[in-house]
């Protein structure tokens, strides 16, 4: 069940698949590294699932994290 997640770490989570580089979109979103990375793992907790490969060089979506990734893209669209 989606609890609690808030439409920040929507936008984090975008802008860590853009950048694939949690130092880069922390950067951009104008947040420590280490507060931007709290929040996506708080995000995934949220979900139930990683979104991201840390292992792969550069980062990459996880099967699960591909398809969340359009899902929020057409939520923050509906947003906007």
């Amino acid at each position: 069940m989606l609890n609690n997640i808030e439409t920040k770490w929507l936008y984090d989570f975008i802008s860590l698949e853009e950048y694939r580089s949690f130092t880069l979109a922390a950067e951009k979103r104008n947040i420590s590294q280490s507060s931007f990375s709290r929040r996506i793992r708080a995000l995934e907790t949220a979900i139930g699932f990683e979104l991201f490969d840390r292992n792969a060089t550069p980062l990459k979506l996880t099967e699960q994290g591909r398809v969340f990734h359009a899902h929020v893209r057409n939520t923050l669209d509906d947003l906007e």
